[in-house]
């Protein structure tokens, strides 16, 4: 079975002097995410951000999901700027045995939604949130 991923970005900078916002795109690795940056160095804390999690995924498997939630705490460790950024990951697992996992992950108030072309969209069944907003 052929698997088509669909994906888009969207990012606008409002008012700000500088835009602020990071994503990943790489449907080869089963990867998509989006940084939201905040405060005086929003764009670097959601540049670097995106680069972490970008090396941390390799290949086509999540076998690295399960060390995310450490990532994001060395991320945070890691960031000397004034500034900082949600994330919000999602991953799909390509298993040899067919079934696919989709796997999400987020810090902060971006959601993801999966969204299912042959659902019945009568029931409201197409599309699905993925996330949990974490707001302060």
């Amino acid at each position: 079975m052929n698997h088509v991923y669909e994906s888009g970005a969207f990012s606008s900078q409002g008012s700000r002097h500088e835009q602020q916002d990071s994503f990943l795109i790489e449907p080869q690795k089963g990867l998509f995410a989006v940084f939201d940056g905040h405060d005086t160095e929003g764009a670097l804390a959601s540049s670097a951000a995106a680069i972490e999690v970008s090396e941390l995924f390799v290949g086509t498997s999540l076998d690295c999901v399960d060390n995310l939630e450490d990532a994001f705490v060395r991320i945070d460790d890691l960031m000397p700027y004034r500034g900082g950024t949600t994330a919000t990951v999602v991953g799909v697992d390509k298993r040899s045995d067919g079934v696919n996992r989709v796997l999400s992950y987020n810090v902060g108030d971006s959601p993801a939604f999966l969204i299912d072309p042959h659902a019945d969209t009568l029931n409201g069944n197409a599309v699905i949130e993925l996330t949990t907003m974490h707001t302060p």
